[in-house]
């Protein structure tokens, strides 16, 4: 079939008036167009990236696809952005990626990704998951590579992309995450540290909640006690208190406060 394409643009000019789509027998019935040449072009319009499909039960309803042009993406992102065709080359870039990893742009289009000859660039490709028939996963990964005599971990996804021209390829977007991980590492350290000292101390060192029951207990609870600190955890910290003086041991806690303790 030889696509007619003053009857494509009539199919795609009725789509972008109907926003809410059209199926295949309302877009014939509008057009006065027979309904299977429909069916070809809107399959057409799909390879082509110009229109999206959704399903309800068997009744399919087409619209027009909502394309974000891709200079508007690279200059306004805040991430990393690199642009490849279907066999791996880089096709654009956008400032912030050629920044990150202090590069020209003349020094990556029309390269290929995954044999480039620039050292940050291979370190980047090597990190990248491929999946099955060597291509790009759509899922979130991270990747850590050295920039600058630091270890950076970048987090990235693909977006299966389809250009103009029909051609398709892969956006890849990456977002630095490393002060982020850097800072949870701290925040990790600094836990099992303090944990470390408490567990060392012969005092009895416990946290309970506003209802009174425990949320941590370090190993000298559990040996004064004589049970295992998970038999411990959650439990009312009052019912270890003589009956007779729990009264009086809830007021001396809710006295407790910064400038008296």
């Amino acid at each position: 079939m030889i696509p007619d394409q003053e009857k494509i643009a009539r199919i795609k000019r009725l789509l972008k008036s109907r926003p809410k789509g059209l199926a295949i027998s309302d877009i014939s019935h509008t057009l006065k167009l027979n309904r299977n040449s429909v069916a070809k072009y809107l399959e057409i319009l799909l390879i082509t990236g110009d229109v999206e499909v959704r399903h309800y039960g068997n009744a399919k309803v087409y619209s027009l696809a909502q394309r974000v042009p891709i200079s508007s993406l690279l200059k306004f992102a805040t991430e990393l952005i690199l642009i490849l065709d279907s066999d791996f080359r880089v096709i654009d870039v956008n400032d912030n990626f050629l920044s990150f990893f202090s590069l020209g742009k003349d020094d990556l289009i029309g390269t290929d990704f995954r044999t480039s000859g620039n050292p940050r660039i291979g370190a980047l490709s090597s990190g990248i998951i491929f999946g099955e028939e060597n291509q790009l996963t759509g899922r979130k990964q991270e990747v850590t590579l050295p920039i600058a005599g630091k270890d950076c971990t970048l987090a990235y996804k693909v977006v299966p992309t389809v250009f103009e021209n029909g051609s398709r390829g892969y956006t890849l977007i990456f977002d630095d995450v490393t002060v982020a991980r850097d800072f949870g590492k701290k925040i990790r350290m600094s836990e099992e540290r303090y944990r470390a000292i408490v567990e060392d101390q012969t005092e009895l060192i416990t946290r309970f909640d506003p209802g009174f029951c425990f949320t941590f207990t370090n190993g000298a609870v559990s040996k004064y006690l004589g049970q295992p600190t998970e038999e411990i955890l959650g439990k009312d910290m009052l019912s270890f208190v003589y009956p007779g003086d729990r009264d009086m041991v809830r007021q001396k806690i809710l006295s407790l406060s910064r400038s008296r303790s």
